[in-house]
């Protein structure tokens, strides 16, 4: 559970970058990878979205 977000630990790890910002904008999306670094650490690594590590996303979260 994030915010008023709830979802199974397989379902966190595919979202993609569209479901994500609809959940709460620009907002989410930079939280994303820290919820993804909190579930890695209470249930051990996982997958991640192929979008989180694109330039396009990282021009976006910083901008």
């Amino acid at each position: 559970r994030a915010g008023c977000q709830n979802h199974t630990v397989e379902e966190w790890r595919k979202y993609s970058k569209q479901e994500i910002a609809e959940m709460d904008g620009r907002k989410a999306l930079k939280f994303y990878p820290r919820l993804l670094d909190i579930i890695d650490f209470y249930i051990g690594k996982g997958e991640r979205p192929d979008w989180l590590t694109s330039k396009e996303y990282a021009d976006e979260v910083t901008e």
